[in-house]
């Protein structure tokens, strides 16, 4: 074996070169954007989003429930409005 080879320097020199390379790589890691979520991930927000701009809010049935029921009161009172007043009330005609 050659006396200029020496194991020592060679292990010391590895350990540097591993140890320069490790410290690029976690620099350039943390310089790079965050990466994007899982497809399925994505793909399950999508779906959501979708989901939610195609089904009416939970209030809105709510509203149109209490605007129905007010429109069939208001009809109810203009049909009995057009009975003549015997009719109106047949208690009080007989």
């Amino acid at each position: 074996m050659n006396e200029s080879f020496s194991p020592v320097i060679f292990v010391y020199g590895l350990a540097f070169v591993l140890g320069v390379g490790k410290a690029c790589t976690l620099l350039i890691w943390r310089t790079l954007p965050r990466s994007r979520p899982g497809l399925r991930q994505e793909v399950r927000e999508a779906w959501q989003r979708w989901r939610q701009r195609k089904s009416p809010p939970q209030t809105a049935g709510i509203h149109l429930a209490i605007r129905s029921l007010r429109l069939r009161r208001l009809h109810h009172v203009r049909r009995t409005d057009c009975l003549s007043p015997d009719l109106r009330n047949p208690a009080s005609a007989a």
